[in-house]
């Protein structure tokens, strides 16, 4: 019967890693091997390292419970046309028109967190209407038409792969040992992030576990980016993907602000009357979706 438990413990701790699992196996079955290539593995992170920055952001809106930005798609469109316009047209500095497309994107931030957070407009509707009104003013920045090309220096922040003056020709050996420096931290935080537990008192799951989990990781971190090696090695887009996760992970797990996030979320009302101003950070989490919507546009 514990085994049972364990299992369906396991099983529902896990859900979405095990569906991934299955999903990575069977295309990379149905396609002959083809979907794990280096080429298009470079390829899924190239095309996807604006969704990693926008679900970055969602969490937090989540975490006041359970609510979303319908807009994000939008404002990715509508501060992605004001960049190309400033650079392509105007003839503005990338570095110029990347502080201005930040800004834009807080300012889209505040609109709508000013609305949720203050008049207590539900978020369903202010981000749907923003989910509209922004496609709509895309349309008219763009009035239509694709701009291009973007400047070089802009593109190099975004499209280039960190240098290897190592490797050889075939593999990127910089690649490969970023990869095993990654296994290397994790493990150690992870060790002791358990013994500060142990010596705490927590509770705190068999090692075996924990071991079986830190080398499935470790496995799959190594192939990734052994497999990137092949390639051109590590694109920037994983970089700005990579920093902007640790930095909000931080931000999560070890400051006052991100915790006052999950208590939100918890029960608004135990938090407001704790001292706590809840208004405030609605308004930081819809101000912080906005900046990063507006740092996916840059990526896309």
């Amino acid at each position: 019967m514990d085994q049972k438990l364990k299992i369906s413990e396991v099983l529902k701790k896990y859900t979405m890693i095990i569906a991934l699992a299955v999903i990575v196996i069977l295309f990379t079955v149905n396609t002959g091997g083809k979907m794990l290539l280096p080429q298009n593995v470079n390829n899924l992170i190239a095309q996807n390292a604006y969704v990693f920055i926008l679900a970055t952001g969602m969490l937090f809106c989540i975490l006041t419970g359970g609510n979303i930005d319908l807009s994000v798609g939008s404002v990715v469109c509508f501060v992605g046309a004001i960049g190309g316009k400033m650079m392509v047209e105007m003839g503005i500095s990338p570095y110029l028109t990347l502080i201005a497309m930040a800004i834009m994107g807080m300012l889209v931030g505040a609109w709508q967190g000013f609305w949720i957070a203050y008049v207590r407009i539900p978020p369903f509707i202010v981000t749907l209407a923003g989910m509209l009104a922004f496609r709509g003013l895309s349309n008219v920045v763009l009035q239509g038409q694709t701009l291009a090309p973007m400047p070089d220096s802009y593109l190099a922040l975004f499209n280039n792969y960190i240098p290897d003056p190592f490797g050889k020709e075939g593999f990127n050996l910089i690649c490969f040992v970023v990869g095993i420096i990654v296994c290397i931290v994790y493990v150690l935080l992870v060790l002791k992030n358990r013994a500060d537990r142990v010596k705490k008192g927590y509770s705190v799951d068999a090692f075996g576990g924990v071991a079986v989990k830190m080398i499935l990781i470790c496995a799959v971190v190594i192939a990734f980016m052994f497999r990137l090696a092949q390639y051109k090695g590590i694109p920037n887009s994983l970089i700005w993907v990579a920093v902007i996760i640790a930095i909000y992970t931080y931000i999560a797990s070890k400051t006052t602000t991100g915790r006052y996030f999950y208590a939100v979320g918890g029960n608004e009302k135990a938090t407001k009357l704790s001292g706590i101003n809840t208004n405030k950070v609605y308004f930081l989490a819809y101000l912080n979706m906005g900046l990063l919507a507006a740092i996916a546009g840059m990526v896309t």
